[in-house]
């Protein structure tokens, strides 16, 4: 039986990562007609919204680790993976929605090192799905492989 190519969500993860933090969100801060109030408004509602998205993509992403034996890097980076997104999901989406508000409101840049400290979870993020998803994608060829090999073993019999 060949095995679910569980990588597929983790490559739609990590493009949509991609795409959201590290593309769409800088470009913001560059067009004229949005202001600094107007972007951190337009980036507390994408974050929230991507951070359920991202709870979504999870979820294969565990059932996978739960069904299918893995290698202790690619435990480690699921683990890593699923601690940031908690974090982010519990403490630091809703801390900085808090001061978000606080900041359009009074219309003052905030001082908050939670921003940095979101940014580098991105970054994280982004290491440990390019891990997973190399890990998924070689134990998925080497299935795929061994099923190949099997099937045309058993034909010529």
């Amino acid at each position: 039986m060949k095995k679910f190519p569980f990588f597929v969500f983790t490559i739609f993860w990590l493009g949509f990562l991609v795409a959201v933090s590290f593309f769409t969100t800088p470009i913001k801060f560059q067009v004229n007609s949005i202001d600094l109030f107007e972007g951190v408004a337009l980036g507390k509602l994408t974050f929230n919204y991507f951070n359920k998205l991202e709870l979504f993509f999870l979820i294969p992403l565990l059932i996978d680790f739960i069904i299918n034996p893995s290698k202790p890097v690619h435990r480690a980076a699921l683990l890593l993976l699923f601690g940031m997104l908690a974090c982010q999901a519990v403490y630091l989406l809703p801390a900085m929605s808090a001061i978000t508000d606080v900041v359009i409101e009074t219309r003052t840049p905030s001082n908050s090192s939670l921003h940095m400290i979101y940014v580098i979870f991105e970054v994280l993020k982004l290491i440990c799905l390019v891990l997973i998803s190399r890990y998924q994608i070689k134990a998925w060829k080497s299935e795929y492989k061994l099923n190949t090999y099997c099937n045309s073993k058993s034909s010529v019999v």
